[in-house]
């Protein structure tokens, strides 16, 4: 997972990742999901929901992995035909609100359509095998004994029945467990 994780060069990892099936000796990949790939992939799902777009692109890296597909379709331009020429992530618009409990917090403001007009150059521009390649990304492996994830998993949830939420950002239930798992 992380595939798209603050990376300069995200777009090249993700087509990387997705060449490696065909190497030779390799016979089998199985990537997973981490988080940065489910905030996109729920942004793609979701498009009304921007808390997904202005989280991810704003705080979690998404404007560099955004960027890495700018400069990879200009490299590229047989595989895709991604642009953000017009668009600058560096000023997505946003808005105060008074959050529950009276304090305030920002979301993102799509009134200058802003957003849907980001979604439809990502939509329309990032190349499908590797939006194919999001959407296929596993949850979790399980091979014999070992349990494989991007983040961990909840040690107070059996093995096949882990949340999307704990496979991909669980961190201190899972490290700090002492005793038996589910």
């Amino acid at each position: 997972g992380d595939f798209i994780d603050k990376g300069r060069n995200s777009a090249q990892n993700v087509e990387a990742f997705i060449n490696r099936k065909n190497e030779p000796g390799v016979d089998e990949v199985l990537p997973h999901i981490g988080n940065h790939e489910l905030w996109l992939t729920e942004w793609l799902a979701h498009p009304d929901k921007l808390k997904y777009a202005y989280d991810w692109i704003a705080n979690r890296g998404g404007a560099i992995a955004l960027q890495s597909y700018d400069r990879f379709a200009k490299s590229n331009p047989e595989l895709s035909d991604f642009s953000l020429d017009g668009i600058d992530l560096s000023r997505m618009p946003v808005k105060e609100v008074v959050a529950q409990g009276g304090g305030k917090r920002v979301e993102a403001d799509n009134s200058g359509g802003f957003y849907t007009r980001l979604y439809e150059r990502v939509i329309q521009g990032l190349p499908r095998e590797h939006v194919d390649f999001f959407s296929s990304l596993r949850r979790s492996t399980r091979i014999g004994d070992y349990f494989f994830s991007h983040a961990g998993a909840d040690p107070k949830v059996r093995l096949d029945q882990q949340g999307l939420g704990a496979l991909t950002w669980i961190r201190h239930p899972y490290l700090r467990h002492q005793g038996d798992w589910l």
